[in-house]
């Protein structure tokens, strides 16, 4: 089995170069970003997300999932909600979710999710944004 690192570094490198994907961690003031691989592997986030989790070492956040993070409901809804994307290969934006922060305190936020594409358009991952609602 590959670790964290390795399977990033695999789901990058199928990335197209023109996509969006890598635009985003340069404009995110507020907004939290991750990317998921097919299935549901965290490989990707922005800084801000990686504290939220409470991760100060981005290498042993890469291949974790929403259900090693989150409560399990709230983990299958995200699920749920990526593999549409996954399968229809259309976003889904402006979804107004909770997420239940690490007080146990419940907090609104606006998601967006967005297909990966690789070279030959094959749909292979998720990645979204989070902000405040």
């Amino acid at each position: 089995m590959k670790s964290g690192t390795e399977l990033r570094n695999c789901f990058l490198e199928q990335i197209r170069p023109d996509s969006a994907f890598h635009l985003l961690f340069d404009y995110l003031p507020g907004v939290l970003f991750f990317a998921k691989d097919r299935d549901g592997r965290l490989l990707a986030a922005n800084r801000a997300l990686l504290q939220l989790y409470g991760y100060s070492d981005e290498t042993k956040f890469w291949g974790v999932t929403d259900f090693e993070l989150l409560p399990y409901s709230l983990a299958e809804k995200f699920r749920q909600d990526d593999l549409r994307v996954l399968e229809t290969g259309e976003p889904m934006l402006e979804i107004v979710e909770v997420f239940i922060n690490r007080q146990g305190i419940p907090e609104w936020f606006l998601t967006n999710k967005l297909p990966i594409r690789d070279l030959d358009d094959r749909v292979i991952g998720v990645m979204g944004t989070i902000q405040d609602y």
